[in-house]
């Protein structure tokens, strides 16, 4: 999502938010370029989408680790993953609100990601409940997480290639 997001960014949603053809409606309702260009779409002079970027790669290798470390140790990196993913949970409500109450503009890919963000942390906080002591984390749950990342690569290779072959 935020690669998609950044890629619109750098067209200046020539294609509209979502970077295909919507209705008319969709597009009044969404206008993500202004949200992205208000003074909510920087943080500290850093536009969010780069924030949202480095936030998922750092959750990714955050994942990674947990998956490959020794149980011993394991319990530091998902405490480290829930704080970094609950922290972004109230900067998203935080940027959602700003976007419905402030600037009475709404961003749908933003607001795709905060969704996904609720879910990610709503799935760490039972994952923290369900497994408090002990995580044996098994070799096919690494296998089925590097398959997942690699077609999450693969998907946003693809998006970038698509829309750089789609010219100005």
């Amino acid at each position: 999502t935020t690669i998609h997001l950044w890629i619109m960014s750098e067209r200046g949603f020539d294609r509209g938010c979502l970077g295909f053809t919507t209705s008319q409606q969709f597009e009044q309702r969404f206008d993500c370029e202004s949200v992205l260009e208000s003074d909510f779409g920087r943080l500290f002079g850093i536009q969010n989408v780069y924030i949202g970027m480095l936030y998922y790669s750092l959750i990714t290798l955050l994942s990674l680790l947990i998956y490959s470390i020794p149980d011993s140790r394991q319990r530091i990196f998902i405490a480290v993953r829930l704080l970094a993913i609950s922290l972004r949970f109230i900067a998203y409500v935080i940027l959602t609100l700003s976007q419905i109450f402030w600037l009475k503009e709404l961003c749908a890919l933003c607001l795709t990601s905060a969704v996904i963000n609720t879910l990610l942390f709503i799935a760490s906080i039972i994952y923290w409940k369900m497994h408090p002591l002990k995580l044996a984390i098994h070799k096919e749950q690494l296998r089925f997480f590097s398959s997942a990342l690699f077609i999450v690569m693969f998907l946003g290779v693809g998006d970038i290639i698509h829309f750089n072959s789609l010219g100005d």
